[in-house]
């Protein structure tokens, strides 16, 4: 009995390590790392039951350590802790990407390696070369066109590029290894295969190219850094929520770059990841455990080359929580261990310990399955709204919200779907009685969702800044919306402040209502947070127009001109000034009322 639990300890781990590369499901809308932490999660889980039996049956434990095992522990506590303390969503933090369970997933895979024998070590070598192998062979033949095009089994081309990179000396070295010819050619097979796979994962991140790598300047990523570490110097923003210190703290010259639009969810590396989501303690422990992995130069060692490769990499770019079972599985790999074993007289100190660990894992079961399943409904959602059919995608999100009502994503697209329907409602020419109550009711459920998302994660600038387009959306059947949308923008750009495309929302609320010096009063700070912003002046202009500033309307109207390329549609409206343009979207006052009486909805939080 003893043995078979053994070699189902050991097989199983092997398992989880062959399948993380090639795994992924069609049935989520992430086919990709929502997969690969379902593996993990229910690989873990059945590991660790299996090692829970085992030691019932035998009666012992045996206990490998390592000069970083402290170190990991510390990493792993400090990811927990951030996640449940100072996130303002649990469920972002350890499922939606699950940030902090990939890395404690992936430090329980440190601890299980560091357990298996030399010979099962090496054992492992070849499974990793074996599946990088096939993910590498994909993905050139996907490059080649054989299937199809710009595909990865990993999903994120650094993580492949990390892998291969990573993996590539360890097969390399072994192809000089006094083996079998066949053995030898294998690994030379091998490592040809994944350098090519190595060179295509890069070829494709490099500027030019349509996958190109986009990511925050080294000085926006530094200030946003060192303003987070202000707020919260030891446990950081929060596992997953990078995005709400690139919101609060990119200094206003990110809006000068090419990619001002876009909303980061990570550094320009990983240390600075890091350092902001899980603050100092988190950097210092990953920090540290490089350090007492490489501090003794061993190259003649592909281990070392490997985890040496993987820090140069993460200096460079944000590594993926998808690369961290990987890296350290690689720690694991390298380290030196020593072995503790101990032996019971009978089996009641085994089930004292057993009996906790068999109730967090009924725990964590549970909760896994509540989100692995309203992702797959969830991603019923997103195939019907592709479809147009949006009664059905009606039904699935209410079916997903109720299995996992705690995911502010999904009220998102809850909310989205309302307010599509009743906007195709309210071009019903005559509404029955029976449409102004579906249509009613479909208002009110947008916003409750909306104030939903907003309960989930306050601390949002885009749930905000989604409520306001709700309430933006109704304000011409709904009784007070355009006040409560103000409030709604307002709380955004309080959370995300030199986003002039907010501003510009905002001041079009006042422009409906009339109000043009208070609407001129935000467009004004929108030129100032973007002064490049054609739209931003457009809408100052027409401000100034209608508020009776002439001089200053023209003015405006100038600058736009010069930002505007002569052959461009824009330009000719521009120059009648008064006239309402098609691209630059002037702010439109709301239409005629739609159901008397107006729709009474809830107000902001």
């Amino acid at each position: 009995m003893i043995k078979i639990i053994k070699l189902l300890d050991k097989y199983i781990f092997y398992a989880i390590v062959f399948l993380f590369p090639l795994f992924l499901l069609p049935i989520f809308s992430n086919y990709f790392e929502t997969a690969k932490l379902l593996l993990l999660v229910s690989g873990i889980l059945l590991l660790s039951i299996v090692k829970i039996i085992g030691g019932l049956t035998d009666n012992s434990f045996r206990l490998s350590t390592s000069k970083i095992d402290i170190f990991i522990v510390i990493f792993s506590v400090v990811y927990i802790v951030s996640g449940l303390v100072i996130s303002p969503n649990r469920l972002d933090a350890f499922f939606v990407p699950g940030t902090a369970t990939f890395v404690v997933l992936s430090s329980l895979v440190y601890f299980f390696t560091t357990q298996l024998s030399e010979k099962d070590k090496k054992g492992l070598e070849f499974v990793l070369i074996l599946s990088t192998l096939i993910a590498a062979g994909v993905q050139v033949a996907s490059f080649v066109g054989l299937i199809q095009k710009n595909f990865s089994t990993f999903g994120n081309l650094i993580t492949s590029f990390t892998y291969y990179a990573a993996i590539l000396p360890i097969a390399f070295y072994k192809v000089f290894k006094k083996e079998k010819i066949v053995k030898n050619i294998f690994f030379g097979i091998a490592s040809f295969i994944i350098l090519v796979g190595t060179f295509i994962s890069l070829y494709q991140i490099l500027p030019g190219k349509n996958s190109v790598l986009k990511l925050p300047k080294l000085s926006t990523s530094w200030s946003i850094a060192i303003d987070t570490l202000k707020q919260s110097p030891l446990l950081g923003i929060g596992p997953a929520n990078y995005l709400e210190s690139y919101n609060k703290y990119r200094p206003i010259a990110a809006n000068s770059d090419d990619t001002w639009t876009a909303r980061f969810l990570v550094s320009s590396d990983t240390p600075l990841t890091i350092l902001s989501e899980v603050g100092i303690i988190g950097l210092l422990a990953f920090l540290a455990i490089f350090y007492f992995s490489l501090r003794k130069l061993k190259l003649n060692n592909p281990i070392y080359v490997s985890l040496l490769i993987i820090f140069i990499i993460s200096l460079i770019l944000p590594l993926p929580v998808s690369a961290f079972p990987l890296m350290m599985l690689l720690f694991a790999l390298n380290t030196m261990t020593h072995e503790n074993v101990g032996n019971f007289s009978s089996k009641t100190p085994i089930i004292i310990i057993s009996v906790p660990l068999a109730l967090l894992i009924a725990f964590v079961s549970f909760f896994a399955f509540k989100y692995f399943y309203a992702e797959y409904t969830f991603s019923k959602v997103i195939t019907e709204m592709s479809k147009g059919n949006g009664v059905k995608a009606y039904e699935e999100i209410n079916k997903t919200i109720n299995i996992n009502p705690y995911v502010d994503r999904y009220h998102l697209v809850s909310a989205s779907i309302d307010t599509a329907l009743a906007g195709s409602l309210a071009k019903i020419e005559k509404l029955t009685d029976e449409d102004k109550t579906t249509l009613t009711q479909l208002i009110q459920q947008a916003v409750e969702e909306g104030k939903a998302a907003v309960t989930l994660n306050s601390r949002s600038a885009s749930n905000w800044e989604n409520l306001g387009d709700i309430y933006n959306s109704i304000t011409s059947f709904a009784k007070d919306a355009d006040s409560f949308a103000i409030q709604a923008y307002s709380q955004a750009i309080y959370l995300d402040p030199i986003n002039p495309t907010l501003r510009i929302k905002l001041g079009g609320i006042y422009y409906a209502q009339g109000k043009f010096a208070d609407a001129a009063k935000v467009f004004e700070l929108a030129v100032v947070a973007k002064p490049d912003f054609a739209n931003a002046h457009y809408n100052l202009a027409m401000a100034y127009k209608e508020d009776k500033q002439l001089d200053k309307a023209k003015e405006q109207m100038n600058l736009t001109l010069s930002l505007l390329g002569k052959d461009s549609q824009d330009f000719e409206t521009a120059k009648k000034e008064l006239e309402t343009i098609e691209g630059l979207t002037p702010p439109q006052p709301s239409s005629a009322p739609v159901i008397e009486p107006p729709i009474e909805v809830p107000a902001t939080q």
